[in-house]
């Protein structure tokens, strides 16, 4: 029993001294690097490449909109770092290629005025944080489509962005993971961000509400969609943290450490609620999940009633 208190005493203290000492080391030159960004209209993307700006790094970022790379534009006029925005929709195979073409051709070269910054052999990172939601409905308000919409931007717009550049993050660190590259995931909990605006989801809800079958709404009720928007804006109102440095600086870490984690779990949401609740079986967690959902008056609907 001595033992393994020892033993767990030792991994614990080599834990936080790993944290505390090993992941503050940078890499070196990381001002000189040459990084793109996905979805940096707002939120963590604009955030991130505004700060990777601020620490005089190069930015491919690209916006949903041109509006998103206008707004970038200006308000990084007086940054150390160079910013190269353009629209791209994570979506689309041919909107990808072009922008693989176009960073092809500005990464060998960036004017940045007081000299010139030599990406040689390609980009050092890539971010891929474009990303949607939908409307928190049940699933029988839902439609294929809804579905469709996510997983085409959250998991194949990820894939499709990783296959086209990845060989020229290769090509710059000449060494994923058989050639050096660190993978990482960021995995935040809920943040004040226009991704989960309290009036932006509501317009979603009456959105979705009006897409869904007349069947569906009769058995619901109109009820059941006036106290899901209560209870949503209730919701995020209590869990949404406003700091979101702190998934800017996981991401940040992520791009600049010479240790990277594998995954950065960000939020006291997902520290002491989402991750703990992971590891729970299945019939406790439903459980404690219908608990917490009763507990911030979650509706039900009206065939129920």
């Amino acid at each position: 029993m001595l033992t393994f208190l020892l033993v767990l005493i030792v991994l614990l203290v080599g834990f936080f001294l790993k944290r505390i000492v090993v992941e503050t080391v940078s890499i070196s030159g990381y001002r000189q690097k040459a990084i793109l960004i996905t979805g940096c209209d707002s939120g963590f993307g604009y955030d991130l490449a505004m700060k990777c700006l601020r620490n005089g790094m190069a930015v491919f970022a690209t916006c949903l909109t041109e509006e998103g790379c206008e707004n970038l534009r200006m308000q990084s006029g007086d940054v150390p770092g160079h910013l190269d925005s353009f629209v791209m929709d994570v979506r689309f195979e041919g909107d990808i290629a072009a922008a693989l073409e176009h960073v092809k051709r500005a990464a060998a070269l960036i004017n940045k005025g007081m000299g010139i910054l030599f990406c040689v052999h390609g980009i050092y990172g890539l971010v891929n944080n474009a990303g949607v939601t939908c409307a928190p409905l049940p699933d029988d308000l839902l439609t294929i489509d809804d579905y469709k919409r996510i997983v085409d931007v959250n998991t194949f717009g990820v894939i499709r962005v990783t296959h086209a550049f990845k060989a020229m993050i290769k090509e710059q660190r000449r060494e994923l993971s058989a050639f050096g590259v660190s993978v990482s995931a960021i995995e935040p909990g809920f943040f004040t961000t226009p991704l989960v605006n309290k009036d932006r989801l509501k317009k979603m809800l009456d959105n979705g509400w009006n897409k869904a079958g007349e069947e569906q709404r009769r058995q619901y009720g109109e009820e059941f969609l006036a106290k899901l928007k209560q209870c949503t804006g209730m919701f995020l109102e209590r869990i949404c943290s406003p700091h979101t440095e702190w998934v800017i600086d996981a991401y940040f870490h992520a791009l600049t450490s010479k240790f990277p984690r594998a995954r950065y779990y960000v939020g006291n949401d997902v520290l002491f609620g989402f991750l703990p609740l992971s590891y729970l079986p299945s019939s406790v967690a439903d459980k404690l999940l219908l608990i917490a959902a009763h507990a911030h008056g979650a509706p039900k609907p009206c065939v129920l009633s």
